[in-house]
């Protein structure tokens, strides 16, 4: 299964952490390179995609929430 997570925080670290062993692609968005790494680094990347997005206006950060929640929802 493709799958993405946005926002490596305490939710999606634990999101990549449980679903990285289960042989899925997935890939990552967070503001901050340095967690995008470190995730990178410590779990198996085969299937993972490092991708960074710097969210640098209010109306990109509310697009990236509206996009979870129907995610989420769907």
């Amino acid at each position: 299964m493709n799958i993405i997570i946005v926002g490596c925080g305490r939710i999606g670290s634990t999101l990549v952490e449980e679903l990285s062993g289960e042989n899925h692609d997935i890939s990552i968005i967070d503001e901050k390179a340095h967690v995008v790494q470190k995730l990178a680094e410590t779990h198996d990347v085969s299937g993972m995609e490092q991708v960074i997005v710097f969210c640098q206006t209010q109306e990109l950060r509310q697009q990236i929430s509206l996009l979870q929640l129907r995610t989420l929802t769907n």
